[in-house]
């Protein structure tokens, strides 16, 4: 069963960052991805000021679902503390999966998601 739960120790992060080939960003939050107690992937973000920022968001396996229900547990977390805009700040995954979880490519080149009622409006992953 895939499980997606907040770290809770910086060493914890640290090694889960080391399984799925991220650097390890020892200031911002992160939740993992576990099926049947196995790390199978990780997200690491920050809030401040409204603005949420992801910075990494990988699958060990490179798993495009993981890595969406790891982006959406995120957002619930920003929505559950008032953020309203989110920036993905990250290298990684594709383009695709960044719009599955609901990020838009703006001019600048950039992922923005305006968060205000976003799960009350439908948006569901495809």
């Amino acid at each position: 069963m895939l499980e997606i739960l907040p770290v809770q120790s910086k060493s914890e992060q640290e090694a889960l960052c080391a399984v799925c080939g991220e650097k390890y960003l020892p200031d911002s939050l992160a939740y993992a991805a576990l099926i049947d107690g196995n790390t199978v992937g990780v997200c690491q973000f920050s809030a401040e000021a409204g603005i949420g920022r992801i910075f990494s968001l990988a699958s060990s396996s490179g798993d495009h679902k993981t890595i969406l229900l790891l982006g959406r547990a995120v957002l619930a977390f920003f929505e559950l503390q008032g953020v309203e805009s989110v920036v993905f700040d990250g290298t990684s995954p594709d383009e695709s999966v960044l719009n599955s979880i609901g990020f838009t490519k703006s001019s600048d080149g950039g992922y923005y998601l305006h968060l205000t009622d976003f799960f009350s409006t439908g948006n569901s992953p495809e």
